[in-house]
């Protein structure tokens, strides 16, 4: 199946996720516009949670260097094909784990009745009773990026894309040192609601979450002081 989105061509494996690329130029619209605008060729793209290859089919496509983590193994094996389907200016770099502040395992979580579905993350908040669980490994945020650095000496990150299903706030203040020390753009879909059974815990992440976005510039839904932006930018 080929998908053509801003003048962007590429082929997927429809199989299982019809529904998914049938809708998909209605998906994420701002977030896939904000790329298509300020993705640039040879610079590199970091996928966190590229599910089945959406955003990091979008960066590739655009000539963007791409390094992509996906922890679901129902998911990685979609994204996997997606990407052989395809010849890139640069092929995609794929990985089989998640990022977290350290190395260690944890359980991911389906939050449905099955893995693959984009809803995979290392908190069981949703589907509690009939949610699958599989051990996966976990890798040091931190030490997986200065590999890419170092195997990238003159191509800078450009973009840094995160999508964990609440994974983020494991290692939140990492993130924001590494927007302002690369000076990139990242778009972070923050998953504040997996705490919504305890309104404490939750409220205390969204504060911290504000705390840490007074030393970035907010780009996207709002620029507002008690607003929570999803896009932003280094702080000049």
């Amino acid at each position: 199946m080929e998908i053509n989105f801003k003048k962007l061509n590429f082929l997927v494996e429809p199989k299982n996720y019809q529904s998914f690329w049938d809708n998909f130029l209605n998906w994420e619209q701002n977030d896939l516009k904000f790329i298509t605008e300020n993705g640039e060729q040879d610079k590199i793209f970091i996928d966190l949670g590229a599910w089945i290859g959406p955003y990091t089919l979008i960066a590739a496509s655009m000539g963007m260097k791409v390094y992509a983590f996906e922890p679901d193994k129902v998911a990685f094996q979609e994204l996997k094909k997606n990407i052989e389907l395809n010849r890139f200016k640069h092929k995609p770099e794929i990985f089989n784990f998640g990022l977290s502040k350290l190395d260690s395992t944890a359980y991911l979580y389906s939050n449905t009745d099955d893995f693959g579905k984009s809803e995979s993350g290392l908190i069981n908040y949703k589907n509690q009773q009939n949610t699958k669980k599989t051990l996966i490994e976990l890798k040091k945020f931190s030490h997986e990026i200065d590999k890419i650095k170092s195997n990238n000496l003159n191509n800078k990150i450009k973009i840094l894309k995160i999508d964990i299903e609440g994974g983020e706030f494991l290692f939140e203040k990492q993130i924001y040192d590494l927007v302002n020390q690369e000076k990139l753009y990242c778009i972070l879909s923050y998953h504040h609601m997996v705490f919504n059974k305890n309104k404490i815990k939750k409220n205390f992440y969204k504060i911290r979450t504000l705390f840490n976005q007074i030393y970035i510039d907010k780009i996207y839904p709002s620029k507002n002081f008690l607003s929570i932006a999803n896009i932003f930018k280094f702080k000049k």
